[in-house]
């Protein structure tokens, strides 16, 4: 596997994290609001 091939899927590694970090957070935002309501 070339090293640039490498970076690309690491990338879309960070980037599929960082969406599921998101997700997770705004669930956990909304949750708790909810329960203030």
């Amino acid at each position: 596997m070339s090293d640039q091939s490498k970076s690309q899927m690491n990338r879309e590694l960070l980037l599929m994290a960082a969406i599921l970090a998101i997700g997770v957070t705004l669930t956990f935002v909304a949750g708790k609001f909810a329960g203030v309501l």
